[in-house]
């Protein structure tokens, strides 16, 4: 959980002429993919940084990263094509039907779980929401899988 704010969610109360729905929450998909991108980016360089301090001169940063260096950088930050894939209404990535294992395992969600998860949907007999129910962009148009984001979602300021 974020603490203080969390990317892409904005900490305003709302847009102008955009009514407030205290059941709906505003994601700006545009500003966490450029934030995701930023942390892609100082990963990748305190990788380097690492590798520098590993090994010095031998360090090649056009090989893989050994085990060691990954052991001290920690996790890759989150594939930013997950996130343009939701913002285009993935209906899995936004909850509303089951996740496939690429995506949990993506997601550093635990496959076992996953799969316990789908049988208990099963055995309770639930229903996924019908398409593009419960899925809107900021100025109301629903989006559904497959449709792309209306110019003025993608590219909106706070």
């Amino acid at each position: 959980m974020c603490q203080g704010s969390c990317p892409g969610v904005p900490t305003t109360s709302k847009p102008p002429g955009v009514r407030e729905d205290p059941r709906s929450v505003r994601i700006l998909f545009t500003r966490w993919i450029e934030d995701l991108k930023r942390d892609h980016r100082d990963w990748t360089q305190q990788l380097h940084r690492i590798g520098q301090m590993l090994y010095d001169t031998q360090y090649d940063e056009t090989k893989p990263p050994t085990r060691r260096m990954l052991e001290l950088i920690g996790p890759k930050p989150l594939d930013m094509r997950l996130l343009e894939r939701a913002a285009r209404g993935d209906r899995a990535l936004l909850g509303f039907e089951p996740l496939k294992l690429k995506d949990a395992r993506a997601l550093g969600r635990d496959p076992a779980e996953l799969e316990r998860q789908r049988q208990l949907a099963k055995e309770l007999g639930d229903q996924p929401p019908a398409e593009g129910e419960g899925i809107t962009t900021p100025s109301g148009d629903a989006i559904a899988e497959g449709y792309d984001i209306p110019a003025a979602a993608e590219g909106e300021e706070d």
